[in-house]
């Protein structure tokens, strides 16, 4: 049976009473390039064309227009293009700032990334990720159904998947990103995360299960079956209080519990089975 492992903070040890995962918007992660592609500088310069063509089309006079009209059209087509030109001037990267911020904006909105690791046992991810050994790591059988992908509101999934880790971006060729675009941003970071053997389920936000007011990112919840749950591990520098519960809630799930442990003879992270004290 392959299992695939979250790492948690202590505070977020509500998880083991009522499966509450959260589901993270990319601009949430701790990831500054997460899912932003690169955009080359000729798509750049065919987004110039295109918008100025656009300004063209809406104020150029047509024949119905009086004379007045075709001279108010022709002051403000003036007026337009100079402060295009005035932006320009001002920030040359104007269109591919524009073009992430409604990427990203586009993103957090409806898209949030629930990231796991094939690893129990990375030193790295023990320390970032469960406040330096003192939350837990669950471990799930990555077969079980929960892990074909939540359904949107159509019915269609996006299936647990692998991240690919690589020294370059996801190039983009077009300005609509088309399906096999979108899921190589999705899927692909930096080399320099490569540690973390990430795979990652992806879901619409507008199917959580419970959603919580926050800023500048609003929370989304998502019901994970415990049955999908099959070891816990807890850090061996948690809380009594922490400790305890992943005692409770491995008696409760009928799963082995463990606590890490300092290794005699490498940088290793390993684990004892837990008992009570």
């Amino acid at each position: 049976m392959a299992s695939i492992f979250k790492y948690l903070p202590p505070d977020r040890s509500s998880f083991l009473v009522d499966g509450l995962i959260r589901f993270t918007p990319p601009g949430a992660l701790n990831d500054p390039y997460e899912c932003l592609p690169a955009l080359p500088d000729d798509l750049e310069q065919l987004a110039l064309i295109k918008l100025r063509q656009s300004i063209i089309d809406d104020l150029k006079p047509s024949s119905i227009d009086d004379r007045n009209t075709r001279r108010a059209k022709a002051a403000q087509l003036k007026s337009a293009m100079k402060r295009l030109d005035s932006n320009l001037k001002k920030n040359p990267g104007f269109f591919r700032d524009e073009f992430y911020r409604h990427t990203s904006s586009r993103l957090d909105n409806n898209l949030g990334i629930l990231s796991l690791s094939r690893r129990w046992n990375s030193a790295l991810m023990w320390s970032h990720y469960t406040s330096s050994y003192a939350g837990f790591c669950v471990g799930f059988n990555k077969d079980h159904l929960f892990f074909e992908g939540v359904p949107d509101t159509k019915g269609e999934r996006f299936p647990l998947s692998a991240v690919r880790y690589s020294e370059h971006r996801t190039l983009i060729r077009e300005q609509r990103l088309g399906h096999d675009e979108s899921i190589n941003v999705l899927l692909t970071k930096s080399i320099d995360w490569s540690y973390e053997e990430e795979e990652r389920l992806v879901s619409f936000l507008d199917v959580a299960d419970v959603t919580k007011k926050f800023a500048p990112f609003n929370v989304h919840l998502f019901k994970v079956p415990f049955q999908a749950i099959d070891e816990l591990i807890v850090g061996h520098r948690a809380s009594d209080e922490v400790r305890e519960q992943i005692i409770s809630a491995s008696k409760r799930l009928g799963v082995p519990a463990y606590e890490t442990k300092i290794s005699s003879s490498s940088f290793d992270v390993e684990k004892k089975l837990l008992s009570p004290r």
